[in-house]
């Protein structure tokens, strides 16, 4: 049936206990989760964690950047529950969690050829260039991330998007990342990024000296990275009071994220 189209799986992921939001303040469900190509059933949950990653005024097309993940052949996984379907199940409308799309791990070239192909992209790449210029950090930091956009040096960077539910832990995407390397390898060689940018978020508490990542395992990551730099943007909320959101863009080199990985490794 259509399931199994669905299921390119690569990987099984460690049952998690997962506390969801939506469902009652502290009901913990029991879901069996599974890494799978993106597919286009999932451009809505896709959507969702590009919504969570950017910020509400970035003025990107999620819609296309959501199209153009699911159109990447071999590259990239997202992670849903994968619990065994029955006949009887398959005209149950309640079991909506099998639809929600946990996590998203891919990466989007920013170089020629693929961004004078797609607009999304050039977005893309436009929004964080302006993210650098805006940003407050030192010179140095900037203009090495502005070097790596602009394509200097012969590098070909891509965005790392590694995003997931917020109340989930690191490890729920830890084999998805760990795939990425040899799925590059999939690309075409003008394809292939030499270096990742990743972009996350943090929060600055009042009267708080450091920042709270909202991805804890990030502090640990712009660490090892070559360069990073802060931007602080600010968000209308839901209810109505603006968040100032400081965004961290870092880049690391695609032979140093085993490495950076294996850091990663102890965290729960």
């Amino acid at each position: 049936g259509p399931y199994l189209t669905r299921c390119m799986v690569y990987f099984p992921m460690p049952n998690k206990q997962v506390k969801l939001d939506e469902a009652a303040e502290h009901e913990t469900v029991q879901l069996e989760l599974e890494g799978f190509s993106p597919q286009p059933e999932d451009r809505d949950g896709i959507i969702q964690l590009l919504n969570q990653l950017f910020p509400k005024n970035s003025g990107l097309h999620l819609g296309g950047i959501a199209d153009y993940i699911i159109s990447l052949e071999n590259v990239g996984t997202i992670v849903k529950n994968c619990s065994e379907i029955t006949e009887a199940d398959t005209h149950d409308a309640d079991d909506e969690d099998d639809d929600i799309v946990f996590s998203l791990t891919t990466v989007l070239t920013l170089t020629k050829p693929s961004i004078s192909k797609f607009s999304v992209l050039t977005d893309l790449k436009k929004f964080l260039l302006d993210l650098a210029c805006k940003s407050e950090s030192a010179a140095s930091e900037v203009n090495a991330i502005k070097a790596l956009l602009d394509g200097e040096a012969s590098k070909r960077c891509a965005l790392l998007l590694n995003e997931r539910f917020v109340n989930l832990p690191p490890s729920i995407s830890a084999k998805a990342v760990e795939a990425l390397p040899a799925e590059v390898q999939n690309l075409k060689e003008e394809e292939r990024p030499s270096d990742l940018l990743i972009l996350t978020r943090a929060l600055k508490p009042e009267n708080v000296s450091t920042l709270v990542y909202i991805q804890p395992e990030m502090e640990i990551v712009r660490q090892a990275a070559d360069a990073s730099l802060e931007t602080k943007i600010t968000n209308a909320s839901d209810d109505g009071d603006p968040e100032t959101v400081i965004y961290i863009l870092m880049a690391v080199k695609l032979s140093s994220l085993p490495a950076i990985i294996d850091s990663l490794a102890d965290m729960p």
